[in-house]
């Protein structure tokens, strides 16, 4: 468990005395993985908030600056990238963390100098105990899980499962916990929890140990470089199970030369371009149309996270940081990737779209509550 919330007294001391935005511009900061491993999610994410900037490029009767600096999906950089933007008075919010591991460096560290935060696709549950001034717009782990438990069980009545994770991967192990106590609360079975090593290639010793089992059902919340690798091993070995996974899984057919080895996988994300909702498909031609692919789900999250954040802005009638903060707990929106109020703990209570890996494409499938 990491810190809990900070008193509020303390916080609103670093609030008051913080953004000034006497311009004629709000500058936003963002810290996204432009460059480096993560760099797909962070030019996703980028041109999500871009777009929606574009839509309301004043409020307040200001432009809208967003300013971003390139983290290089390195630790110390993006540790660097917060300090600048903390330290620039004109900065009022920012919008940042790439994934997991990057938006929990900025949570940790901002307490030093809290500004407002929105963190668009980190679901690490402890990220927003770090403090009062960080929410998160994509569902937790603890969501995800919980959901595809209970969709394991009530849409494809599958009774039995095993969970292989990685056990030195936070995403991973949070994730195999809960699906495995939502399958097992909820009248299920989980015959066996499996783990391996971040560095693995090679899963079969781990799938051989499964495969006696005969589980229904397989979920493997894992990044899509891995499960990818562990879905094609686990059908050269003859395991039979439907294979169920997590929201990486949503790169899956990026990261495969072969579409039929992931055939028929199911997975949770937090929206998909086939969902036929009106405002869904206005937001893919847009997204097109000024980029020239398919928005990934780091896009619609984005687009959302600018989205809320200009919201609370305005609700605010100010950029002073306690007054973004008082505003966004009052969040009440419907976007891309669902309705989105928060809870006491800044995470935003949603639904999670199931999707279905077919004909070498992601599938909609539904809309699923948990």
């Amino acid at each position: 468990m990491k810190l809990k919330k900070f008193l509020p007294l303390l916080l609103t001391s670093f609030l008051v005395s913080g953004c000034t935005n006497s311009t004629d511009k709000i500058y936003i900061g963002g810290i996204l993985p432009m460059s480096g491993d993560y760099y797909y999610c962070g030019q996703e994410i980028k041109n999500g908030v871009e777009l929606a900037i574009s839509k309301r490029p004043k409020i307040l009767d200001k432009d809208i600056k967003f300013e971003i600096l390139d983290d290089n999906s390195d630790h110390i950089r993006n540790i660097d990238a917060y300090n600048k933007f903390a330290a620039n008075k004109k900065i009022c919010s920012i919008i940042g963390g790439g994934n997991s591991i990057l938006s929990e460096d900025i949570a940790a560290n901002s307490q030093k100098n809290p500004l407002p935060i929105i963190v668009p696709s980190a679901s690490l549950n402890s990220i927003t105990e770090y403090g009062n001034n960080i929410y998160r717009v994509g569902f937790t782990d603890e969501i995800q899980g919980t959901c595809m438990a209970k969709f394991a069980l009530t849409d494809l009545n599958l009774k039995t499962a095993a969970v292989l994770y990685d056990s030195e991967n936070n995403y991973s192990v949070e994730l195999a916990k809960s699906f495995a106590d939502t399958f097992n609360q909820n009248g299920g079975n989980v015959l066996i929890l499996q783990k391996h090593a971040t560095l693995d290639s090679d899963f079969r010793i781990e799938l051989n140990k499964i495969k006696p089992f005969n589980p229904d059902v397989l979920f493997v919340p894992d990044y899509a470089y891995n499960a990818v690798l562990i879905a094609k091993q686990a059908r050269d070995i003859g395991i039979q199970s439907v294979i169920l996974g997590s929201d990486t899984w949503e790169e899956a057919i990026t990261q495969t030369s072969n579409p039929n080895d992931i055939e028929g996988i199911y997975f949770c994300t937090h929206y998909s371009v086939d969902n036929p909702n009106d405002e869904i498909q206005n937001f893919v031609n847009d997204y097109e149309t000024n980029y020239k692919s398919k928005p990934s789900s780091f896009a619609a999250l984005g687009f959302d996270s600018a989205n809320i954040l200009l919201d609370a802005i305005i609700d605010a009638k100010s950029t002073q940081m306690d007054e973004i903060l008082n505003s966004l707990a009052k969040t009440n929106y419907s976007g891309i990737t669902g309705q989105i109020n928060f809870d006491s703990n800044h995470n935003p209570i949603k639904a999670v779209t199931i999707v279905k890996i077919s004909g070498g494409k992601n599938n909609f499938i539904k809309v699923f509550n948990s």
